[in-house]
């Protein structure tokens, strides 16, 4: 049976991306991730990308070796990697792309806080990737 692997963002990380992997659909580990169960994040997760793959084991795993010079923390599977280098690489294994459409929110506050956060999203410079 088909799994899926996902990379997230927040917009409160600007820098980060999770890379994980799911049983349930996308929309419901983002709000796993996101409750007001004491997650400590201040907006809701968005979905860069997600797909269908054979052995999400196995895909994690390879993701997290691959990109383990820029993990955050061992412990937790965020990295500092641009997202368009990880889809590139999910998509020649994917299945099927099962990216949500739109944000994934629980209530109106949450949307407010993930169009406020985007709203302040500083301007890309290319000194902060060493351009």
């Amino acid at each position: 049976m088909p799994e899926i692997v996902y990379i997230l963002e927040n917009p409160f990380m600007p820098d980060l991306v999770k890379i994980g992997k799911t049983k349930k659909s996308v929309e419901e580990r983002m709000n796993d991730l996101y409750s007001t169960k004491g997650s400590g994040v201040p907006a809701p997760f968005e979905c860069y990308y997600a797909c269908e793959v054979e052995n999400s084991d196995e895909v994690e795993k390879a993701f997290h070796y691959g990109f383990g010079a820029h993990r955050v923390n061992q412990n937790r599977e965020f990295f500092r990697v641009e997202p368009r280098r990880v889809k590139a690489i999910l998509e020649l294994l994917a299945i099927r792309n099962v990216t949500p459409e739109g944000d994934v929110v629980e209530d109106t506050a949450d949307q407010r806080a993930l169009d406020n956060a985007r709203a302040k999203r500083p301007n890309f410079q290319f000194s902060v990737v060493g351009i």
